[in-house]
């Protein structure tokens, strides 16, 4: 508010783009989009080239859901530093060329990953859709190392993918395959949203894996006398200060209505502290969150992966698990605060990218134990009707 305030006042000194570019980047993630756009387009009008107008309003009309104008704006992205750009070498040496549509037919484009572990999740959900309309093209994935394996797994028909997406360099497997065009995975909504959900269920978890978290978690039924409850999967933090974990975090003890259930509940939360808070759960409450800290800690994301793909369940804030799941086409409960990203819609029941991700929101000014209640009211339901 008190940014608001001075950028308004600025206003009225100098009529200046920045300061219009400003004003849209603070009703970004506020929960009212509509409030914010005004102030982008008016940026554009006195600049119409302004990076941080351009991405600001971008984010804005994707969060209103108006998708086809609002992601040809997110390209702009790599003009402000919130998108990486990648460095990829042509035949001749020189970098490769930004993809703008053009006809990849006998051409190699690199489609690489950006952001965190859920955007490329979320994103590589288009993948199918762009090798459908470039069958002639040579499609290279550049991947999160901690998702590589599982996205061969996923995608055995695409030969070259590599886990180097996160190196500042030139990678190495450039010197044998020549680039001529590169993109985020991010652009691909700008081409295929329309598409969202047809793919959701893209993912596929390491069966043997999953067969062993199955395994460990019904023997922990067996020896509790909790054979036929169903398994939920419990996630509580997510984002940084920059992402928003103030809004998007709730504290563990909130979820005592939650946990209060008849299922056996087993922790997917990978911050440090997670195990300290899953003990004071048991000291004061008598509740159990089971947490294995080394499988949710893991650097090979699969062990995460696989855990999560055991549960019958999910229940978790707005953090990657959500784009685990919803990857997996399998049934999730996400609590959505008021102030969220473009990734939860508006105010959608169903999550817009996902089939199987259902949403609780928190409305404005409202304390999150009105959508917990709310949560807890319908996994007793969910209990009742459960068969393993």
């Amino acid at each position: 508010a008190k940014a608001r305030e001075a950028f308004e006042k600025a206003l009225t000194v100098e009529y200046h783009p920045d300061v219009l570019a400003n004003l849209c980047a603070l009703w970004v993630n506020e929960g009212y989009p509509a409030k914010g756009i005004p102030y982008g387009r008016q940026c554009l009008e006195l600049r119409p080239d302004h990076p941080q107008g351009n991405w600001n309003l971008g984010l804005l009309l994707i969060e209103n859901k108006q998708y086809e104008e609002g992601f040809k704006f997110y390209a702009e992205g790599f003009q402000t530093g919130e998108r990486i750009v990648r460095s990829y070498k042509d035949k001749d040496g020189k970098e490769a060329k930004f993809w703008k549509g053009e006809d990849l037919a006998g051409k190699t484009i690199v489609l690489h990953g950006e952001q965190g572990i859920g955007d490329e999740l979320l994103f590589m959900q288009f993948v199918p859709e762009f090798i459908k309309a470039n069958p002639e093209a040579h499609l290279v994935l550049d991947v999160h190392p901690r998702l590589y394996t599982a996205i061969q797994r996923s995608f055995p028909d695409v030969q070259d993918i590599f886990p180097t997406r996160k190196s500042k360099d030139t990678p190495e497997w450039n010197a044998t395959i020549r680039v001529d065009y590169k993109d985020g995975l991010g652009s691909l909504p700008r081409w295929f949203h329309q598409q969202r959900r047809v793919n959701s269920g893209w993912l596929k978890p390491n069966p043997e894996l999953v067969a062993k978290y199955k395994g460990i978690l019904r023997s922990i039924q067996e020896e509790t006398g909790q054979i036929g409850r169903p398994i939920v999967g419990l996630a509580w933090s997510g984002g940084k200060k920059k992402t928003r974990v103030d809004l998007r975090s709730i504290p563990l003890e909130k979820f005592v209505p939650v946990l209060e259930n008849d299922a056996t509940f087993v922790s997917l939360e990978y911050i440090p502290g997670a195990e300290k808070q899953t003990g004071e759960l048991l000291k004061h409450y008598g509740l159990y969150l089971h947490h294995w800290p080394d499988v949710v800690e893991d650097q090979d994301y699969e062990h995460s992966i696989a855990l999560a793909a055991a549960c019958d369940l999910v229940i978790c804030v707005n953090t990657s698990i959500v784009h685990v799941r919803g990857s997996m086409d399998l049934l999730t409960w996400t609590l959505t605060p008021h102030g969220h990203a473009w990734r939860y819609g508006k105010k959608d029941e169903l999550n817009p990218f996902y089939n199987s991700v259902i949403q609780y929101h928190q409305d404005d000014g409202v304390d999150w134990s009105i959508p917990i209640s709310k949560v807890a009211k319908d996994l007793k339901k969910f209990c009742r009707g459960f068969k393993p």
